[in-house]
């Protein structure tokens, strides 16, 4: 009785084992699938400006509302027509399957717009910070800026700002 229940004991860990290995292989695929879509989206839309690799930033969150993690992509272009004009942008890419798919894209900040930083995704609306300078200063170079929360909602294939 004993061998048999050690012997179910090492398969039970090894299923274990072996489910977790397929998740993490899965996650794998599903990270790469998305860096693949992100860089193509940007390649796609920046034109002759240039990424600022190290402002991207990715959060998840449940964007459309049918449980599985989206990704939101803050990436910023830098000089568009050979000049040194800045301006944000947020993609959404949908879960499918573990397949990443783009979805909406907005320019939520930019040299003479704002600064934008996104933090969360909560009850399907991307929440984020902004830093506005007065008048026609570049944003970044105020020393008080108007500071405001700001939520985005996925509509019809849009981002809308609530």
């Amino acid at each position: 009785m004993q061998l048999k229940k050690r012997a179910f004991t090492k398969l039970s860990v090894f299923c274990f084992v072996g489910t977790l290995g397929l998740f993490a292989s899965s996650e794998v695929k599903a990270q790469a699938n998305l860096q693949k879509a992100i860089a193509a989206h940007i390649n796609k839309v920046r034109g002759d400006a240039v990424e600022y690799k190290e402002a991207r930033k990715i959060v998840d969150g449940d964007v459309d509302g049918d449980g599985k993690p989206d990704a939101v992509v803050q990436y910023t272009l830098e000089g568009f027509g050979g000049g040194n004009s800045w301006g944000q942008s947020l993609a959404v890419f949908l879960n499918k399957k573990g397949v990443y798919k783009m979805s909406a894209n907005k320019t939520v900040g930019g040299k003479f717009f704002r600064s934008f930083d996104v933090l969360k995704v909560e009850n399907k609306e991307i929440i984020g910070a902004t830093e506005t300078c007065p008048k026609d200063e570049p944003q970044g170079l105020c020393e008080n800026p108007a500071k405001k929360k700001v939520k985005f909602v996925l509509v019809g294939g849009k981002l809308k700002e609530k």
